[in-house]
């Protein structure tokens, strides 16, 4: 999925290699924020001139609900860490990110340090623990979510750029530590017109 947050695309999720139509009229770094596989946290920083912080809207850990265990392929009812947040620049909010983190095969460290500095990114988090993912299932689409554009101060049901995709790394020991995340976009980050709100 990832679940956890409420939203409807409006049309349907693209995989990230064939979303050309999703992208058209995009500029090129706003093709690169949405297409990019490396760390959504540096690239922000990259782009706004500032040191992006968290704004924790709710964390905690619970059992993976059934869509996500199905996304992930893991066991349904394990224990995650589910966290959501905004990712802010200067107070500005940019983007809305809900992630699941199966806690199997995850540091202690890593958990201790997500729990001990909430304002922190997840991606510098990561980062600084030298852990390493790919994005695997990287999918794009215009979606409505009321409680990103809530939060953002704009209408409701507009259209709003999101991203999903399943981080994944490796380098535990031959051990797959996974994490679901989706990522809702500003408009003022990625413009998301009437153009795609189909018919």
């Amino acid at each position: 999925m990832p679940s956890g947050i409420t939203y409807k695309p409006i049309k349907t999720w693209s995989a990230a290699q064939t979303a050309t139509d999703e992208l058209a009229g995009l500029e090129p770094h706003q093709k690169l924020i949405l297409l990019s596989d490396g760390s959504l946290t540096l690239e922000l920083e990259i782009l706004t001139d500032c040191k992006i912080r968290a704004e924790v809207i709710r964390t905690g850990t619970s059992e993976i609900a059934a869509p996500d265990a199905g996304y992930l392929d893991v066991e349904l009812n394990c224990k995650a860490l589910k966290r959501t947040v905004w990712l802010i620049a200067s107070g500005k909010r940019l983007v809305y990110a809900h992630t699941v983190i199966p806690l199997k095969n995850v540091d202690a460290g890593i958990l201790e340090a997500i729990e001990k500095t909430p304002e922190e990114p997840l991606g510098r988090i990561f980062l600084e623990k030298g852990v390493f993912f790919t994005k695997d299932k990287l999918e794009i689409a215009a979606i409505r979510c009321a409680e990103a554009a809530e939060g953002l101060g704009v209408k409701k049901d507009a259209p709003l750029f999101a991203r999903r995709c399943i981080l994944t790394n490796k380098a535990n020991g031959g051990k797959s530590m996974k994490a679901a995340v989706i990522e809702v976009f500003s408009p003022d980050i990625v413009p998301c017109g009437p153009s795609r709100t189909g018919p």
